[in-house]
C-alpha cells in the first residue's frame, strides 16, 4: 500500500528515523517504523488487516483506523479518497491500496 502524508513536514518526520528519534521515545519511534513498513509491505489494507490484529476502525463517522504502537500510542490514518463501500455500508478494505498518516497519539 501507498503511504501519504497530511503535509510534508510529516513526511519528512515519518520518512526519518532520526526525526522519529527525536520526536518520540526510540520504542515509539521504532513501532512507528514497524508499522509502516508493514502497511507498504501491503497490496491492501484487507491484507494488512490480516497481518496485523492491532488495527481498528474508530467511531465517529470519520472514516478513521488506528493502529496499536505500545500500550498508550497508536498511529492514526485514514483511507485515501475517495473510499468504497460495501452493499452493507462499511469500507471495502480490499479497494483501499493507499493511506494518509493523520497523526501519531497518546490514548491516554
Amino acid at each position: 500500500m501507498q503511504i501519504l502524508y497530511k503535509n510534508e513536514k510529516d513526511k519528512k518526520l515519518f520518512n526519518n528515523e532520526r526525526l522519529l528519534l527525536g520526536r518520540f521515545n526510540k520504542i515509539i519511534a521504532k513501532a512507528i517504523m514497524k508499522k509502516t513498513l508493514l502497511i507498504r509491505a501491503s497490496t491492501n489494507l484487507f491484507e494488512y488487516r490480516r497481518a496485523d490484529i492491532r488495527l481498528e476502525l474508530l467511531k465517529g463517522g470519520y472514516y478513521e483506523y488506528s493502529v496499536r504502537l505500545t500500550g498508550n500510542w497508536r498511529l492514526i490514518f485514514t483511507p485515501q479518497q475517495p473510499i468504497t463501500f460495501k452493499e452493507d455500508g462499511g469500507i471495502d478494505e480490499r479497494a483501499v491500496e493507499s493511506v494518509v498518516v493523520l497523526r501519531v497519539e497518546d490514548y491516554h
